[in-house]
């Protein structure tokens, strides 16, 4: 099986070419940085996703709409955010381009694929509307574990609560189990799902759309201060650094000056 992999800083789409219909993966992060990848420099090993992007297709160039809600609009219809009714939050502020909802006059990629045959998956964090009514069973996924919005990682979180199919299953039990970490649990079902649509033998397309973008760490091993990676790839922070340095006088940014290994403000 052939893959293309395309990463968009935070984004990563997969496309498994299969005969006419390749099955598809967007996988949508918060918080995590353009370089926080192993292929575009990160220190943090990502060798499955390196993997991928060496046998497929890398972008070098970029734009979200600087927060969460817009980024969502546009990445699943394709369009503006505010074409699609999600120029600022969820809030509904009266105008047509900041309805705070996915509105009646665009589609996503899970209507237009549905139709031709595909199983459609929304796993992880919705932020599209729901609080106005559009989820993604009304927005053409088949199926579906999501929150509404974000703000937890845990079931004991204080504003956790999951819908299912688009169900209200609170915060575990029944096929949630009783604990998890957010990123484990969107993965998790986003399997089980295409578990499903291999049964049925449909092409995929899953939309895994994280709040976190990895698992926990172990403190205890995975501690930057006892292993020194700068140390380790000299050659490489060096490389980094000169980076940073072009786009600070490029943008015109002065960091702090650094005395004795600690920043403070210049004295003029």
């Amino acid at each position: 099986m052939t893959l293309r992999l395309f990463f968009l800083g935070f984004f990563i789409a997969i496309g498994a070419l299969a005969a006419d219909k390749p099955n598809i993966i967007v996988i949508l992060v918060d918080d995590m940085g353009f370089s926080d990848i192993g292929c575009y420099g990160s220190e943090i090993p990502t060798p499955n996703l390196d993997k991928l992007a060496a046998g497929g297709v890398r972008f070098t160039q970029f734009y979200n709409t600087a927060r969460c809600c817009p980024t969502r609009a546009s990445l699943l219809t394709g369009l503006w955010s505010h074409q699609a009714g999600v120029g600022h939050m969820v809030e509904d502020l009266g105008t047509s381009g900041y309805r705070g909802r996915l509105n009646d006059r665009c589609v996503t990629i899970a209507e237009v694929l549905r139709p031709a045959g595909y199983f459609t998956i929304m796993s992880g964090k919705w932020h599209a509307g729901q609080n106005h009514g559009v989820t993604p069973g009304n927005r053409g996924f088949d199926r579906s574990l999501n929150a509404a919005a974000g703000g937890f990682y845990y079931p004991d979180s204080p504003h956790t609560e999951l819908f299912l199919n688009g169900e209200t299953v609170g915060r575990r039990g029944g096929n949630i189990p009783e604990q998890w970490y957010s990123t484990d649990l969107w993965t998790d079902f986003g399997i089980k799902f295409i578990d499903e649509a291999l049964a049925a033998k449909k092409p995929i397309y899953l939309h895994l759309c994280r709040n976190g973008p990895w698992e926990l760490y172990n403190l205890k091993t995975d501690r930057t201060e006892l292993h020194n990676l700068a140390a380790a790839e000299p050659v490489r922070v060096k490389e980094l650094a000169a980076k940073w340095d072009a786009w600070a006088e490029r943008a015109q940014v002065k960091p702090y000056p650094v005395k004795n290994g600690k920043a403070g403000n210049k004295k003029k």
